[in-house]
């Protein structure tokens, strides 16, 4: 039983880190803005997450072969909708032949549209609380098309008076990256097999070697199953991409056909937003990428690392990632501080998770219900200095470009039956106060955010008399976990299960 107990309480330490998202966010939608008077199709919809600043955007081109389809919002992982603090813009666009309307529109107004959608954004996000450096662009098939060509070729951003370098990236969903068959058959009366492919100046191919291009991420479905050639054209550009000097290039096949495989590629449309830029989430280990795990003794035991690793290792072997142990025994928020130049920025890190509160609550003052006035501003001294020097430690990690993902501190088992002494406030609300700071500060930087506190407060409460976790109250490790109850009550017993 005991061991079960133990373990459950180490995976819960992993699923943590590896989640999507952590809490629900309200989110407002404002539909139908006009970004262009050019046409009544030149409308979008916004939804943005309230009572968040600095967040990310995606925007979205439908798909529909440039001849037909409407605006929506960009697929999301189901299990991060509405949680993610992520905005989204859905933009309709001028069709290269409307069978509604009847309108119809030149290849050159299909773009220039698609262009003016995406310069209205990086004008007016801020408005919503977003930020304007923080803007990714996506869509399907003929969306996806348009995707590349506004990401790629920088005339059509330049007549608004923005550049492809001002996106934080682009994701290309099964787009066609040679010319569009639909601007060659409709909008150039081409009679040549659709097939046959042709790189001019309205292919995304064209642009592989152009200057000061954004990330990229291309997407596609199985080449079995997919549109003819459009796996293989995404993989060319993307390989053209890196062998043009741009390293922050992706491509990624999924299973499913051309429609199928938008739900697989979400996942990877959201990971390359999350490690793209600080989008208030944890995005997955990305190829390569130097992960350090900074904090004390419980990181320093390094059990959750390990197994980090090795599930890595296991589900992407030659992925390259590292994860490097930068814990340290009895260290606090401050001692952090105090060794960042000589003992964290040596490992040369990508991203780093942050996580101290165990010996930032001085713990011996949080024994009693009622504290004397000494024990009282040990308390708020505690509390405070952990706050603050939080605060300095996470813009020190943000000053040196290292990304920062926060995590809410391990808690102390003050539930649990051991002899060892209990501090019944220790955790609520002692370490449960650094929680809420770390809460807020991830809040105020709009940063990934670990919840690791609260999971696991909720397993020392019902499991109180399994005897599984240490006798300190403090690391959890099963070679200090106990398989049979102590003997007598234990000292602070009856306090603790008050």
């Amino acid at each position: 039983m005991w061991y079960n107990r133990c373990m459950k309480s180490q995976l819960i330490a992993i699923s943590s880190v590896l989640v999507l998202a952590a809490f629900g966010l309200d989110f407002s939608v404002e539909k139908d803005i006009r970004y262009s008077d050019a046409s009544p199709r030149c409308v979008l919809d916004v939804k943005w997450p309230v009572g968040v600043t600095n967040f990310a955007t995606v925007i979205n081109f439908h798909g529909g072969g440039l001849v037909k389809g409407s605006k929506h919002f960009a697929r999301w992982p189901e299990e991060a909708a509405g949680k993610d603090p992520v905005a989204f813009v859905g933009a309709n666009y001028r069709l290269l032949k409307n069978d509604k309307t009847g309108e119809t529109a030149t290849p050159e107004e299909c773009i220039s549209d698609a262009a003016a959608a995406v310069a209205w954004t990086l004008d007016n996000i801020a408005r919503y609380g977003g930020d304007p450096k923080k803007v990714f662009v996506t869509g399907i098939s003929g969306g996806g098309y348009l995707t590349a060509m506004v990401g790629l070729d920088p005339k059509w951003l330049a007549k608004y008076g923005h550049a492809p370098a001002n996106l934080a990236g682009i994701a290309p969903m099964t787009g066609q990256m040679t010319k569009h068959f639909n601007v060659r058959k409709v909008g150039f009366n081409d009679e040549d097999p659709q097939f046959q492919p042709k790189i001019d100046e309205w292919a995304p191919l064209a642009y592989a070697g152009g200057k000061d291009l954004p990330p990229a991420c291309f997407l596609a479905g199985g080449r079995d199953v997919e549109w003819k050639c459009r796996v293989e054209e995404n993989e060319l550009l993307a390989a053209s991409l890196r062998s043009c000097g741009y390293p922050k290039t992706e491509f990624h096949e999924t299973e499913g056909n051309h429609g199928g495989g938008v739900r697989p590629s979400a996942y990877f449309l959201r990971d390359f937003v999350m490690k793209t830029c600080d989008a208030g989430a944890v995005g997955r280990f990305a190829d390569g990428e130097r992960v350090l795990f900074c904090g004390d003794s419980i990181t320093h035991g390094g059990k959750f690392i390990y197994y980090l690793q090795l599930f890595q290792d296991l589900r992407h072997p030659g992925s390259n990632v590292r994860l490097i142990n930068g814990g340290r025994s009895g260290d606090t928020a401050r001692g952090g501080l105090n060794r960042f130049d000589r003992d964290i920025l040596p490992f040369k890190a990508d991203r780093a998770f942050l996580m101290f509160g165990m010996n930032d609550i001085n713990r011996n003052s949080w024994k009693s219900a009622e504290p004397s006035e000494r024990e009282a501003a040990a308390r708020q001294n505690a509390v405070d200095g952990y706050r603050a020097n939080m605060a300095k430690l996470t813009e020190r990690f943000l000053a040196a470009g290292i990304k920062t993902v926060l995590m809410t501190p391990s808690p102390y088992d003050q539930y649990g039956v051991f002899e060892k002494t209990n501090l019944p406030f220790c955790n609520d609300p002692g370490l449960a106060s650094c929680a809420t700071a770390v809460r807020d500060l991830a809040a105020a930087h709009n940063l990934g955010l670990v919840e690791l506190h609260a999971p696991l407060t909720q397993l020392f409460k019902d499991h109180a008399t399994d005897y599984h976790f240490c006798a300190d109250r403090v690391h959890r490790s099963s070679r200090a976990c106990r398989s049979t109850p102590p003997r007598g009550p234990p000292t602070g017993w009856a306090t603790a299960r008050r």
